[in-house]
């Protein structure tokens, strides 16, 4: 009985929403036996639709290309049956596994893609525009020429979303490759923008180039946040890239971790907020975080503050390598930077608008290399007297370090790698002290996972609300936890905070969520 308070509970908190049964009786439900291939290809599918796709391996030669459409009102969803494995896959390389044309307001999700020359290709289709897509908790794997890719010449990529996939061993371009080169190039061009990558796991992608995650010239206003990218290709590969955004809005590159890129760890043009980001190793003779001209895009706008970083490639740790005219303001602020072989921490410009302040580390630095004010550079920091066991990727500060407390508070990210709160502290790096030790995950290769500050919390924003019961049931906690939940309902909390995701309708899609096992991933993030 009290579990059905508590979902009575839940429903009353949005009244208005509608009552869907977690066993839909309007889906799809097809198994590897049944036509399949017909109402996934072309555009049989209508707003609303719900595709549910039962345990196997789904294979064809023919080409698939998706191009059904849904509404912000009434999406299509194409998804595996609850905990069962679904594999799409096809007999040889020379055609992707799916080409998703023209589709908007659709959310893909558990599905494992592998093989083909790309996994998932997206276009356009008859000038319809890929618009507000999701893929969550996909598989994308051995593939020819890619993971997912988004860089048809004149197509506008508007609100994709990727969230907690898994992309390995996938050759050619990158694990994900979105938008075009030259975005100024006219019908060569293509813009993706408003779009979403969080929480993915990209790792081992193989030989030849094949960078871990890139956006590409012109593309704008995108969060790439809480990845773990491992890996890289080795012929020249960087674990995360942007370029420039001709002048809108920036990029956000936050909470990442990253190792073993076969190029440049973190590589932003311009225009761009790199924060609590953690990087241990980049490529031989490559730099843990670098700017340069590329493209389109010159050196400025860039906001770098709070990374912790190691260089074991006997270079640079942070290098912006440019010596024009920068396009905009530079801020390289409150990072743990160190340059185990060598090597300098920083490099910046010597002329310009550059602010270098709060930083700690080690490394090789000179007056000339440390912008017109070396004073604000701190070499100070030790490897071994700053963190713990460095040896089992252990970045988190130690009691003494030299980065508790010696950041300027004017740059300091209002939350850290954890998702905890940073107010009140100064510290340099990617987390917030804390005497008692990393209240969160241990980097290892796995999804980035997030630490429960508070009961009932589950999805650790800073209050017990119908999210979290979403969170307990879709992570299936203990019936301490619900106890948990249901002491600490309506609570708010002062020590996290959140950032708001774009969502479709959130009041109609979190009792979706509760009900139909639709499942919501909620932020921790300010």
């Amino acid at each position: 009985m009290r579990y059905f308070r508590t979902f009575f509970a839940l429903c009353c908190l949005i009244p208005s929403a509608t009552v869907v049964m977690a066993d839909n009786p309007t889906a799809i439900h097809l198994s590897p036996s049944d036509n399949w291939f017909d109402v996934l290809n072309g555009t049989s599918l209508n707003p609303g639709d719900e595709v549910v796709l039962s345990a196997g391996t789904y294979s064809d030669s023919r080409r698939l290309s998706f191009r059904s459409f849904g509404t912000a009102e009434n999406p299509i969803i194409v998804r595996a049956s609850e905990g069962v494995s679904v594999t799409i896959t096809r007999p040889n390389a020379s055609q992707n596994v799916m080409n998703v044309e023209g589709a908007q307001y659709v959310t893909f999700r558990g599905l494992d893609i592998v093989g083909g020359s790309a996994g998932i290709r997206i276009q356009r289709q008859s000038g319809r525009q890929p618009t507000s897509l999701t893929f969550e908790d996909m598989v994308i794997r051995n593939t020819a020429s890619g993971g997912i890719t988004a860089n048809q010449s004149g197509t506008t990529y508007d609100g994709l979303i990727f969230r907690r996939n898994e992309i390995a061993n996938v050759g050619g371009l990158a694990g994900l490759y979105l938008g075009c080169n030259n975005a100024s190039g006219g019908a060569t061009a293509c813009e993706f923008k408003n779009g979403l990558v969080e929480e993915n796991y990209v790792h081992d992608l193989g030989g030849g180039v094949g960078d871990g995650i890139q956006i590409k010239d012109g593309s704008f206003n995108n969060i790439i946040r809480d990845n773990v990218v491992v890996n890289t290709g080795v012929g020249g590969s960087v674990g995360i890239l942007v370029y420039g955004t001709d002048g809108n809005a920036r990029n956000i590159i936050e909470g990442n971790v990253i190792w073993n890129s076969g190029d440049n760890a973190i590589q932003a043009a311009s225009e761009a907020t790199i924060r609590n980001n953690i990087i241990f190793s980049s490529g031989p003779g490559f730099n843990g975080i670098a700017s340069q001209p590329h493209q389109s895009a010159i050196p400025g706008n860039l906001t770098i503050v709070n990374n912790t970083v190691f260089s074991t490639g006997g270079d640079d740790v942070l290098d912006i390598n440019y010596g024009g005219p920068l396009s905009g303001p530079i801020i390289v602020a409150n990072n743990a930077l160190y340059a185990t072989q060598g090597g300098r921490a920083i490099r910046v410009p010597s002329s310009g608008d550059v602010t270098v302040v709060g930083n700690v580390g080690v490394g090789s630095d000179s007056p000339g290399s440390l912008s017109n004010d070396p004073s604000a550079w701190n070499p100070t920091g030790n490897l071994l007297a700053d963190f713990g066991n460095f040896a089992s990727m252990d970045s988190f500060p130690i009691a003494g370090s030299n980065l508790i407390g010696a950041g300027d508070a004017t740059y300091q990210p209002a939350v850290d790698f954890n998702g905890v709160s940073r107010a009140g502290t100064n510290d340099v790096g990617a987390y917030r002290y804390d005497p008692n030790g990393n209240p969160g995950w241990q980097i290892s290769s796995a999804f980035k996972e997030f630490p429960t500050l508070v009961a009932g919390d589950f999805d650790n924003d800073g209050d017990v609300d119908g999210a979290d019961f979403l969170a307990w049931q879709r992570d299936g906690l203990s019936a301490t936890d619900l106890a948990a939940w249901e002491a600490n309902f309506g609570m708010t909390f002062p020590t996290a905070t959140a950032i708001s995701v774009p969502e479709p309708t959130p009041g109609a899609m979190l009792l979706l969520g509760a009900i139909g096992s639709m499942r919501l991933w909620t932020r921790r993030r300010a």
